[in-house]
């Protein structure tokens, strides 16, 4: 299961091409090692994710300082019935049991 979980200056979108690899590169460095580039990148790539397409650009903007990306194996469990929800998850691909 691919997993995000957890802001530009300049909206460059149409003029950067970006890859799934890419943009998971950018999300795999520690937010504050992010360049501009970087957060431009995951930027373009969150603002076309159908869960985010009602999300204001600044809220996206957040999440592009705050996100990490993570391949999970099958089996992981994430969070159990009653836990206290200190994480948020968005599902890019694969499902949930």
């Amino acid at each position: 299961m691919k997993l995000l979980s957890g802001s530009p200056l300049v909206d460059r979108s149409q003029t950067i091409s970006i890859s799934s690899l890419d943009w998971t590169e950018c999300l795999d460095k520690r937010p504050t090692d992010r360049t501009s580039d970087d957060l431009d990148i995951i930027f373009s790539r969150l603002k076309e994710v159908k869960a985010f397409e009602k999300f204001h650009p600044l809220l996206i903007q957040q999440l592009c300082y705050y996100s990490y990306f993570e391949n999970l194996e099958k089996g992981v469990t994430l969070f159990r019935t009653g836990d206290l929800g200190a994480n948020w998850f968005a599902i890019l691909s694969g499902n949930v049991d």
